[in-house]
């Protein structure tokens, strides 16, 4: 779960995470190269990644300060339990 910390201040650096045992095999971090399909798989998670922040940015711009808080109004009404996300049950829900 280190390596996953959203807080850049809090995540730890990379000298620290190649010493994690999950990194490391038998003691010494592999230097064998991505499986293919790992890479593509890595490349497309951060394609989508930049989609979605371009989508994001677009709203952003063409939005009118009342149109984003009625769409943060929305997206906090379907947001059940507050978590900062939408689940499928609670789009569902939301549908319905």
């Amino acid at each position: 779960t280190l390596m996953l910390t959203m807080d850049r201040g809090a995540r730890p650096g990379a000298e620290e995470l190649l010493e994690h045992p999950w990194v490391r095999e038998n003691g010494i971090a592999s230097t064998k190269p991505l499986v293919d399909t790992v890479r593509k798989g890595l490349k497309e998670f951060l394609n989508m990644n930049r989609l979605k922040k371009r989508a994001l940015q677009v709203i952003a711009t063409n939005l009118s300060q009342d149109g984003l808080d009625a769409m943060r109004d929305t997206f906090e009404a379907i947001d059940a339990d507050k978590n900062g996300t939408i689940t499928i049950q609670e789009l569902r829900y939301a549908l319905a």
